[in-house]
């Protein structure tokens, strides 16, 4: 690939990602991102409006998007005309109240550094993130493969929210 190509993968990327994020409900939403070096993209925001609560999920194999676009001249030049469709799937459900409001009492009495040391360097692996906002405003606390020390209370809330990525990779799965 030239280098043109690359950095052409490079905007795309980015705006790919841009687009699953812009796609989520930004009402009141607590949300998790999984982002490995070399597998699938995850995105999963559980929101409430009004008395609805859901969850919300997307995912994007950038994987073989990537691989596709390297092995195929027809494909890089779908990119570069804005025509390459990125393999993204999306799902959505219901989600109990007590499950939001549970998660919403733990946030209202967090109390966490706010900068935290990392001491180690991260080339492969995954970055982990958990949003929590509204459409105005929103709190990001990201991190590279192990949650930091000085974080251990986001603990119960990622667990909290992993499971849900969890149902919704089983619902993808059940309706392929």
């Amino acid at each position: 690939m030239t280098h043109e190509e690359i950095q052409n993968w490079i905007k795309f990327n980015a705006t790919t990602i841009s687009r699953i994020n812009d796609s989520i409900n930004s009402q009141n939403f607590i949300g998790l991102v999984i982002e490995p070096s070399f597998s699938i993209y995850e995105r999963l925001s559980v929101s409430k409006y009004k008395n609805q609560f859901e969850w919300n999920y997307s995912c994007w194999d950038f994987v073989s998007d990537f691989q596709r676009y390297s092995e195929s001249s027809e494909e890089r030049l779908k990119l570069k005309f804005g025509k390459f469709i990125p393999n993204i799937l999306h799902c959505k459900g219901e989600i109990d109240a007590s499950f939001y409001t549970n998660i919403e009492k733990k946030l209202e009495n967090l109390c966490l550094k706010t900068f935290v040391k990392f001491n180690e360097i991260g080339l492969d692996g995954t970055k982990y993130k958990i949003l929590i906002g509204d459409s105005y405003t929103q709190t990001t606390f990201s991190w590279w493969e192990n949650l930091p020390n000085e974080w251990s209370e986001l603990e119960i809330i990622f667990t909290a929210l992993y499971k849900n990525i969890e149902i919704a990779r089983n619902n993808l799965q059940k309706n392929s």
